[in-house]
């Protein structure tokens, strides 16, 4: 089992209280160990995955499409927020930018998450995922969508405050044709140390 925090722009960039409250958190046994920064703003994005590597935590990111944004803007927003860390490019790197699907967008949706994915790689991005809850991808995408979200990992969320991800929850969780997730966000708003982070965990 492995945690994670996940934070926004809105968390703002990460103080000293905030860090070391994470570090000092633990589910059970397990600490937290791996941070995903959102991208919407790519300073504080860079400030935040900075702040995590250093303190030892290995990073995803995240991009947060609206209904009518430019997908290829939008990767290269990642791309600037992300560039310091080859992780992210590199094939022997383990970073991953997760495609966050949540809102329904103006043109076909399943054309649109393809080309989110799309945009992605054309930036330099070589490990893709999709973040989504059930709601969402049954709503927006729909069965014909299983084939390609089986093509990349998921990250869902559920918010039940329930860390514990086995076989047995997803089997009562899953959706879109899946085998298993990536990641849980379990948990919302959480405070460290007065900043708001979600809360994640992998099997």
């Amino acid at each position: 089992m492995r945690l994670a925090v996940d934070c926004s722009n809105y968390t703002g960039v990460i103080e000293t209280p905030a860090l070391e409250a994470i570090k000092a958190f633990r589910q059970g046994r397990t600490a937290v160990h791996h941070a995903i920064c959102g991208t919407q703003v790519p300073s504080v994005c860079d400030q935040q995955l900075t702040t995590f590597w250093n303190a030892g935590f290995s990073v995803d990111s995240y991009v947060q499409p609206g209904r009518d944004s430019d997908l290829r803007g939008l990767a290269l927003k990642a791309k600037w927020a992300c560039e310091a860390f080859p992780s992210f490019f590199m094939p022997t790197g383990r970073s991953r930018a997760w495609f966050a699907l949540e809102v329904n967008p103006l043109t076909d949706a399943l054309a649109w998450l393809e080309s989110g994915i799309r945009a992605l790689k054309a930036v330099g991005f070589l490990r893709i995922g999709i973040y989504t809850r059930q709601g969402a991808w049954d709503n927006i995408i729909g069965p014909d969508g299983d084939s390609l979200g089986r093509k990349y990992p998921i990250w869902y969320a559920n918010y039940d405050d329930f860390a514990p991800l086995t076989s047995r929850i997803w089997r009562l969780e899953g959706f879109g044709g899946w085998w298993k997730p990536s990641w849980k966000q379990y948990a919302q708003n959480i405070d460290f140390g007065g900043q708001p982070f979600d809360l994640n965990q992998t099997p």
